[in-house]
């Protein structure tokens, strides 16, 4: 049913209009992007459950046996730069197994992570995701995000399109509207954040913190209001370029710190570290709804603790 969804959406405009101008884009080009991402993450998805159960051959990027990445993965970003490349020639991909940059210079370019979560799919957890960014000059226009396990305990896709909303599996979302933070609600912190907040006792109070090992999911369970927020120190373009299209299309708000030392800002756009390619962009980002999302990063800046409720 998901994927017959995404196929009536895409059967309903035509080829790739973009004729150059980014005042002249055919709006029907961004519903088609939307479709065709929500159709190839479903697809890519359901090859990647086929395969979960088998003995897959896995290499590792980091020391230490980390950051793992199975032939799996690998066919999956395959699959979906071979799905871009032949609907969508004159767009450019950057895939996080390598594939880059496809067509050099493009103004649309598709961000694809494959299989976010590997350890978990390895390990037989359900809780992964294939993640599909769209950015035009940079600046996100659609995403998509296919998880097997959603939040109703079913397959879940979530989409987006600039200037059309979010929705999962066909249903709009929107971010948890509570400007203030709350100790019933559940939000996702990085593992090394949640160890110093507990060594300095200063978990009572704020939410409960989960991290699913996804960062796409994690930005999509933001997006659908699962999430009160979420927070992310080293993501990389792949981990969260559908997500922020996901949160900003449900009426949230995504803020952006490049540096350490610089001061917290709007993602609107995804731009190229100076010297290097926009697979090199990186920063720690903040996402929630806009009040708090200000909130939290004003605390951050000024030094103080932001994850906890302020003193009434």
């Amino acid at each position: 049913m998901m994927k017959a969804m995404a196929q009536e959406t895409a059967a309903d405009v035509g080829p790739d209009k973009w004729d150059g101008g980014p005042e002249q884009v055919d709006s029907s080009l961004f519903r088609e992007i939307e479709a065709c991402a929500g159709k190839w993450a479903i697809e890519a998805g359901e090859r990647l459950s086929a395969r979960a159960r088998e003995l897959l051959h896995v290499e590792y990027k980091g020391g230490s046996h980390s950051n793992p990445v199975s032939e799996a993965d690998r066919e999956a970003e395959e699959f979906l730069f071979h799905a871009v490349t032949h609907h969508f020639p004159d767009h450019s991909v950057i895939g996080e197994e390598g594939r880059d940059p496809g067509r050099a210079g493009a103004p649309i370019v598709w961000v694809i992570d494959p299989l976010d979560g590997t350890s978990n799919y390895l390990n037989g957890l359900a809780i992964w995701s294939v993640s599909i960014g769209v950015l035009w000059y940079g600046v996100p226009v659609a995403g998509a995000i296919y998880a097997p396990l959603g939040v109703s305990g079913e397959p879940a896709l979530f989409s987006a399109r600039k200037g059309g909303g979010a929705r999962l599996n066909g249903h709009p979302i929107g971010v948890d509207p509570a400007t203030e933070l709350r100790p019933s609600r559940l939000a996702c912190l990085p593992e090394v954040y949640q160890r110093e907040l507990e060594r300095r006792r200063e978990a009572r109070g704020r939410p409960e913190v989960r991290t699913l090992g996804s960062i796409a999911l994690e930005l999509a369970l933001t997006a659908c209001g699962a999430l009160q927020f979420s927070a992310f120190w080293i993501p990389r373009i792949w981990d969260v370029a559908a997500g922020v299209s996901l949160v900003l299309e449900g009426q949230g708000c995504v803020l952006q710190r490049p540096e350490r030392e610089q001061p917290w800002q709007r993602l609107q756009t995804f731009e190229a570290p100076p010297g290097l390619a926009l697979r090199k962009w990186h920063g720690a980002i903040i996402a929630a709804n806009e009040p708090l999302a200000l909130d939290l990063t004003e605390r951050v800046q000024a030094g103080r603790e932001p994850f906890v409720p302020r003193p009434s």
